[in-house]
């Protein structure tokens, strides 16, 4: 369940080719564009760009990707996001050359 929001969305289908599917097209992947903000329950995700492979269960995000969670929160250049792992793979990069980083809540009692 994603709820995305952004500037410009394309959606890029391909024809079908599985002989008597009802279905013409077959979905390849969604592309959001733009001051791209994907919510789930429970964590908030923000991008330049995000590419949706719903066949590969994988969310990319690109340019200044952020996540956030009651966890903590994840940044990178890029962040490819894993259905159904609750993991991310998450790079630094980009044109500034900045690292990937974490933030995590306080630990109990060490505030």
């Amino acid at each position: 369940n994603l709820d995305t929001t952004c500037e410009r969305l394309d959606v890029i289908a391909t024809e079908s080719k599985q002989a008597g599917t009802d279905a013409p097209l077959v979905l390849e992947r969604i592309e959001a564009l733009e001051q791209v903000v994907i919510k789930q329950i429970g964590r908030t995700a923000t991008a330049d760009k995000a590419i949706i492979l719903p066949d590969e269960g994988k969310v990319v995000l690109e340019g200044e990707a952020v996540v956030e969670d009651d966890r903590g929160r994840v940044s990178g250049h890029r962040m490819t996001l894993l259905q159904g792992e609750r993991r991310a793979i998450v790079e630094g990069g980009g044109p500034d050359g900045e690292r990937a980083r974490i933030t995590l809540p306080a630990m109990p009692g060490r505030e």
